[in-house]
């Protein structure tokens, strides 16, 4: 490119001599940051204690800084659990059936003294009807065994037969006779209450043991005996009945008799170690420690300990970050910083109020949250924002800053922190291109899907995996997708404030043709409207050659002429049957007009909110540039003695003072040119652009942009190859002699 030789040395356009860094501004802003994180892990210290969770695998070792004592409770339960085993169940002894048998029996003796009357022998029907009697009350005996017992003379003997047999029977039923089939044979020892005594039950098999040995001392005949056993043994039956209430009661006398368990831990002793699964006795022996250390005064050691713990690599960290962050994004503004650093303290807060929610809420209570409960929080808040306004390397290094520093807040362990981490640089690395709101669900929707299954993968593999625990651990995740979700949507517009940036969001929902401003300029002036859609054209493809902002550009193209809304005829790109208003007025007149666009287009742009930087290339798409074509008229059109000031027809400017104002004016003036030429080729579009670029070199128009030259050759190499693709050459078809070329049929 042909450009003053006095300025081709200049090695970036509008280069400004460099400023001595502020540094102790610097440090003083690095130092107060960093305190501000001190002061966070401090608060996170304060409220965030080394996670131990029943049933789990301890991920921290504690060990005890002084001597203490505690109460037990879970050895007191243990205790008393041993006392109450050792108490016998108490059972009542059931003779309801014993007593019905008492009264037949005395029924079937009274009917015995009948029969004598009949004679010595008694007649079988009658022993029939006495047998069917004693069958109706549960007695089956056999007719020998009547035969026998009602030739048995004088009745009195009968009678002492029948009396001792009954007190045999009397004393196996009322010590208890037990089921062999309930019979539980480790505790040998159930007792009854028998003459306020307590003696040892009897089995069935034994009963009939000690009926059959009582039976024998009556010194009668074999048939005798027989016949007394067969009616006696009727009634051998288990009776013990079991005492719910009295055994609760007895249980209950027992375990209050156990007296507390004192356990005294000393100085130096570990409570529990990296490894070894949390019981209820250690989680109470380590909840007791924390008591003690805020009674004694031994928290503060303790907490201060933890927190140098917690510092060290803190600090270690945040060097490291800012040596990095050096290094990649060493043109960031001190207010991008700033932003950067109320985003992560912000984000600090969030989680802190989050897991102190957790554990002070029925959600707490509710799910045992186990080695995950710091999925409570938004902890991917700023991997989700962070690449919508600044470069992809800069946001990985304040994504990996971002969890390193929550890992030290909530006292994540490595798998946890690694898991995070590879977490957030899935959601960051979807993020990076973000253009619609829904692509913000997507990358938290997606990245929350592998966290979960990383979850399940890591419990299994650990052989710590648990139904219960995993839907659990999925809820987790679920609120805290919602709450990055909700809370990402909603703090976009501020962290658009916070930065000065407008995200690509913003961006393509502005250049929706929906938006009322473009559907009036299509209605109004659809010359300018469809001017407009070839400069976004133009300047999109050349933004992406020198990476600057397409969609800054493409939007800003779009909203730039705005303003010619209010005039639209004065703008040859609507003039329709050759009518131009400006021939009838004056260079002056005409030349504010055109001025005036621009103060219109801002004036649209506010009303209707657009973004500050829509509003700064509207105004400095001009720049401070020469209408040159009135500018001529007027000096043609003075009268002698009259003087033309230049820069009355100058635009008020600004002039172009970022890449892609630059990108945008120059794209306008070029697009704007080209529908003037009469020839489109390569050849007619490079000397068009050359020559406005030159004419804006010479002008001054390009001194305030950071732009280099061979990014000012990139971009109008770009606006030449999108010219020539829009502008192509078409084949002349001439018209054809029907006639001549009509096909003959066949003959």
């Amino acid at each position: 490119m042909m450009l003053h030789a006095k300025k081709t040395v200049k090695k970036v356009i509008g280069e400004k001599p460099k400023v001595r860094s502020h540094w102790f501004k610097n440090a003083l802003q690095l130092g107060g940051f960093l305190l501000g994180l001190v002061g966070l892990v401090a608060l996170g210290q304060a409220i965030v204690k080394p996670k131990l969770f029943l049933g789990q695998v301890a991920t921290v070792q504690v060990q005890a800084i002084r001597d203490f004592e505690y109460v037990s409770l879970c050895k007191t339960r243990e205790k008393q659990q041993e006392y109450k085993q050792r108490v016998n169940p108490v059972y009542n002894v059931d003779k309801t059936k014993f007593y019905a048998f008492v009264k037949t029996l005395q029924a079937f003796r009274d009917h015995l003294t009948k029969l004598e009357l009949l004679g010595p022998k008694a007649p079988r029907s009658e022993l029939e009807a006495i047998a069917r009697q004693l069958h109706a009350a549960g007695i089956i005996m056999t007719l020998d065994d009547l035969s026998v017992l009602a030739a048995i003379r004088p009745t009195s003997k009968r009678d002492q037969i029948l009396e001792e047999s009954l007190y045999s029977l009397q004393e196996i039923v009322e010590r208890g006779i037990v089921d062999d089939r309930f019979q539980d044979p480790n505790i040998p020892n159930i007792v009854t209450d028998y003459y306020n005594q307590a003696i040892p039950f009897v089995t069935y098999v034994d009963a009939i043991k000690q009926l059959r040995a009582s039976l024998d001392s009556l010194s009668v005949s074999y048939e005798i005996y027989s016949a007394c056993f067969h009616l006696m043994k009727q009634n051998i039956q288990a009776n013990l009945v079991y005492d719910g209430k009295a055994t609760n009661e007895k249980v209950q006398q027992a375990m209050d008799s156990v007296a507390s368990v004192h356990v005294k831990v000393l100085s130096g002793d570990y409570l529990i170690k990296v490894g070894q699964p949390v019981t209820e006795e250690v989680y109470e022996a380590y909840q007791a420690y924390l008591k003690d250390l805020k009674l004694y005064g031994g928290n503060r050691i303790a907490y201060w300990m933890a927190l140098f713990s917690k510092g060290f690599p803190l600090v270690l960290l945040f060097i490291w970050t800012v040596l990095l962050l050096k290094m990649f994004a060493s043109k960031l503004s001190g207010r991008t910083y700033c932003a950067i650093g109320a985003m992560v303290i912000g984000n600090c807060v969030l989680i802190l109020f989050g897991f102190f929610i957790s554990q002070n809420s029925l959600l707490g209570q509710q799910f045992p949250l186990e080695r995950w409960v710091s999925l409570v929080g938004p902890t991917f808040l700023v991997p989700l924002l962070i690449p919508m306004f600044v470069s992809l390397n800069v946001s990985m290094v304040i994504s990996v800053f971002m969890i390193g520093l929550k890992a030290l807040l909530v006292g994540d362990c490595l798998d946890v922190f690694l898991l995070n981490l590879l977490i957030g640089n899935i959601i960051l690395y979807r993020c990076r291109k973000i253009r619609f709101s829904k692509d913000i669900a997507r990358a938290v929707f997606q990245g929350f899907i592998i966290y979960a299954l990383g979850v399940v993968v890591y419990d299994a593999v650990s052989h710590n995996f648990d139904g219960i625990a995993c839907i659990q651990q999925w809820i987790l995740l679920a609120i805290q997708a919602g709450i990055t979700l909700v809370l990402g949507y909603c703090l976009i517009p501020c962290l658009e404030v916070l930065f000065r940036q407008t995200t690509a969001i913003t961006f393509f929902r502005l250049t929706n043709t929906d938006h009322p401003l473009l559907q009036k300029l299509q209605t109004v002036a659809p010359g300018t409207y469809h001017h407009s859609l070839t400069v976004s054209l133009l300047a999109e493809k050349a933004s992406n050659e020198i990476q600057a902002n397409s969609n800054l550009c493409r939007c800003c193209s779009l909203y730039h002429d705005i303003g010619k809304i209010t005039a639209p005829s004065y703008f040859i790109e609507n003039q329709q049957n050759g009518e131009n208003p400006h021939q009838d007025k004056l260079p002056s007149i005409s030349a504010l007009i055109l001025k005036n666009h621009v103060k219109e287009g801002v004036a649209l742009a506010r009303q209707y909110k657009l973004p500050q930087r829509v509003i700064d290339i509207i105004q400095q798409h001009h720049g401070t540039s020469l209408m040159q074509y009135f500018y001529k008229k007027a000096l043609l059109m003075k009268k002698e003695g009259e003087t033309v000031e230049e820069g009355f027809f100058r635009y008020d400017g600004p002039k172009p003072n970022f890449k892609e104002s630059v990108i945008v004016s120059l794209a306008d003036a070029i697009e704007a040119a080209s529908r003037n030429l009469s020839e489109i080729n390569a050849n007619s579009v490079d000397h068009l652009i050359k020559t406005i670029v030159q004419e804006r070199w010479v002008d001054q128009q390009l001194d305030g942009c950071p732009l280099t030259l061979q990014e000012l050759e990139t971009i109008c190499h770009s606006f030449k190859m999108t010219l020539l693709t829009m502008y192509h050459e078409r084949i002349s078809y001439s018209v054809i002699d029907i006639k001549q070329n009509a096909v003959k049929p066949a003959e």
